[in-house]
């Protein structure tokens, strides 16, 4: 049959999209606990980030990945269980920092 096996709708094009962060030191870290503020040095503008947030972009900065290559780093280094609800929380999470601009498509 026609399409067995592809997948050609928005999420697939999502799952496989790099992401690159700016460089470590355009951003300035404070953090309280679970809350993380980040000073974007390029925009001059201040976020205020969640913790898991927060762990996305630092993985981003350390090594520029797709959603799956980013949860996957991530539960490696935390013990927690890779699924496919967590590589949906980090595409949500990677299409979030992209909209507020501190992340973005690599070039490929």
């Amino acid at each position: 049959m026609a399409g067995d096996g592809i997948v050609d709708g928005p999420e697939h094009t999502e799952a496989e999209t790099r992401w690159v962060a700016p460089e470590k030191q355009e951003l300035h870290w404070e953090n309280w606990g679970k809350q993380h503020a980040l000073y974007d040095a390029r925009s001059g503008e201040t976020h205020l980030l969640a913790e898991q947030t927060a762990r996305v972009l630092q993985q981003l900065v350390a090594c520029p990945g797709t959603a799956r290559e980013v949860m996957e780093a991530l539960c490696s280094e935390s013990g927690e269980c890779c699924d496919e609800q967590s590589l949906e929380h980090s595409a949500r999470l990677l299409r979030q920092l992209h909209n507020v601009g501190l992340i973005e498509k690599a070039d490929t």
